[in-house]
């Protein structure tokens, strides 16, 4: 894989009109709490207290001193797939109505969210049609999907070819055609995969497929051709 900074990476995220902090830091994401817990509405002392008590989640939270565009900051931080046990545990019993709406809303969007920006897109940028928005008001969102791999996010060679609106067929030709130019340490980013498909004989057939990490997706996604790739190489 690919050798990530020491010094934590910085990246603003936008989610529903509040500006989160994305980090990262030796190849792994991490949110910063404090945007977080005032997007909610939430007394930060209160969260910081709980979140340190916590067995699972005191062991994780950690300090990142990062580099903004504005000043180098020190943020309170977990890591990105412990946001939603987070999120689970706060206690809603004597919460307002606004705020247990905002609560259900980043449960439902922000780690995907999150995910997606960290391999490189800016989820805001891709939303889909308000026709395909759900009772909320909230729009869903076009983005590879995302999954969390040994603790490594990677996404799959059949979300990029959802993503981009192509055959799978079509999406393993293309990495199999790259990774041979590829120097072997680059080679580690794509891994080989598999998946089932349910046949109406009540069987399976597997599937060969790749999971990609976000430099993988990015050379991936430079090879090809249409709209949204030539957007994505324009980003």
């Amino acid at each position: 894989m690919d050798e990530f900074p020491v010094t934590p990476i910085y990246v603003s995220v936008r989610f529903h009109g509040h500006g989160l902090a994305l980090l990262t830091e030796g190849g792994v994401p991490y949110v910063a709490l404090k945007g977080v817990v005032a997007a909610l509405g939430l007394q930060w002392e209160v969260q910081y207290r709980r979140i340190q008590c916590d067995p699972t989640l005191g062991g994780e939270v950690c300090t990142l001193q990062c580099t903004t565009p504005a000043e180098t900051l020190a943020m309170v931080a977990l890591p990105l797939n412990l946001l939603d046990t987070w999120l689970d545990g706060i206690d809603t019993g004597q919460l307002r109505p606004k705020i247990l709406e905002g609560i259900a809303l980043f449960r439902r969007e922000c780690f995907a969210v999150m995910m997606a920006r960290w391999i490189g897109y800016d989820p805001e940028d891709n939303l889909l049609p308000p026709q395909s928005a759900d009772k909320t008001g909230f729009t869903g969102l076009v983005a590879p999907v995302v999954i969390l791999h040994d603790g490594k996010a990677v996404t799959t060679s059949q979300a990029v070819a959802e993503y981009f609106g192509k055959q799978h067929k079509n999406v393993l030709q293309s990495i199999e055609n790259l990774l041979p130019q590829l120097p072997d340490e680059h080679k580690l980013n794509f891994q080989q995969a598999s998946f089932e498909v349910a046949q109406p004989n009540g069987g399976t057939t597997t599937y060969p497929a790749y999971e990609l990490t976000r430099d993988a997706f990015t050379l991936q996604a430079m090879g090809f051709t249409g709209k949204k790739a030539l957007g994505f190489k324009l980003a």
